[in-house]
C-alpha cells in the first residue's frame, strides 16, 4: 500500500517555492518539523531521496501542485477535482458543484465562466 500513496511536497529556497513534487512513502527517509517565526503552527519537513520538501498546507499550494491532475480553484475556499463534478446548480445567490456522494462546494461566478469553457473542452461542447 505504501508503494502507491503519494504525498505532495514543495521545495522552498530563500522564501520562494521552486518545485512541487509528488513522492511515495517509500521515498521518505525521515520527517522533522519547524516553527516559522511568529507562528504557532509547525510545518512538516519530509527528508526524501529527492531532497527536503515541506508539507503543502495551503489551498494555493494544492492548486499549484495539482493543476496538472485536473484540480481547479473554483472559489476562494476550495480546490476541486473538476472530473468528479456530477452536476452544477445555478441559484440566485450561489452556484454549487455537486459530487457523487451528494456533497457540494461553491463556485464563484467569475470562475464559473472559466469552468464552463474548461468543461466544454473536456466534453466537446462549445457552449
Amino acid at each position: 500500500m505504501s508503494e502507491t500513496i503519494k504525498i505532495t511536497g514543495i521545495r522552498v529556497e530563500n522564501g520562494k517555492v521552486i518545485e512541487y513534487r509528488d513522492f511515495l512513502f517509500n521515498d521518505i527517509y525521515f520527517v522533522t518539523s519547524f516553527r516559522p517565526p511568529n507562528s504557532s503552527t509547525r510545518i512538516l519537513i519530509f527528508h526524501t531521496r529527492y531532497g527536503e520538501f515541506q508539507q503543502v498546507n495551503t489551498l494555493d499550494g494544492i492548486k499549484n501542485a495539482w493543476r496538472d491532475y485536473g484540480f481547479l480553484s473554483l472559489d476562494t475556499v476550495n480546490v476541486v477535482n473538476v472530473q468528479a463534478i456530477v452536476r452544477i446548480e445555478e441559484h440566485m445567490d450561489q452556484i454549487l458543484a455537486f459530487f457523487p456522494d451528494g456533497t457540494s462546494t461553491t463556485i464563484s461566478r467569475k470562475k464559473y465562466r472559466k469552468l464552463k469553457k474548461t468543461l466544454g473542452q473536456i466534453t466537446g461542447d462549445s457552449k
